[in-house]
């Protein structure tokens, strides 16, 4: 009879682990598309905070002495001290695979400015303030998001 009883929990004991490898399984293959789209909806934030507060601070119409703000000083100077009405459009995902992600980002302005040169101050901007941030490198001039090469196309138009 003990004999008996040994082998129902033995046998209960391998059914709890093959049921447990299954639901592991199972976790394993749903986590892993789900964390995949967590990463680019995490570079999308990143990217669109940094292009946010690059407009915040090119309509505040106040310079900093402050190395991060360098290139879009420049513009304050050029637009006299003053708001230049920038507004972030739109980021978005253009193309995507496992070693690149491309992004574009939409800015608006009112100021009469020139605009390459407020073009070049927001894209210097956004990758400086992104490799200031967890998981962002720089790499023979590239930028990284942990191990995915990361293309900024940064589109300014006046309004």
């Amino acid at each position: 009879m003990s004999q008996l009883r040994n082998k129902a929990r033995a046998q209960t004991a391998l059914e709890v682990l093959f049921l447990t490898g299954i639901i592991l399984l199972g976790a394993a293959l749903v986590v892993r598309p789900y964390l995949k789209n967590n990463s680019s909806s995490e570079l999308i934030l990143h990217v669109r905070g940094a292009a946010e507060s690059a407009c915040a601070y090119l309509n505040t119409g106040v310079v900093l002495k402050d190395e991060k703000y360098t290139s879009l000083n420049d513009v304050i100077v050029s637009a006299n001290y003053s708001s230049i009405g920038c507004i972030v459009r739109g980021v978005g995902i253009t193309q995507e695979d496992e070693g690149s992600v491309s992004i574009k980002v939409s800015v608006e302005y009112h100021k009469n400015l020139d605009r390459d040169q407020l073009k070049d101050a927001i894209s210097d901007f956004i990758k400086r303030e992104l490799k200031s941030r967890s998981g962002f490198t720089e790499k023979d001039g590239e930028l990284y998001h942990w191990k995915r090469r990361v293309k900024i196309d940064l589109e300014v138009r006046k309004e």
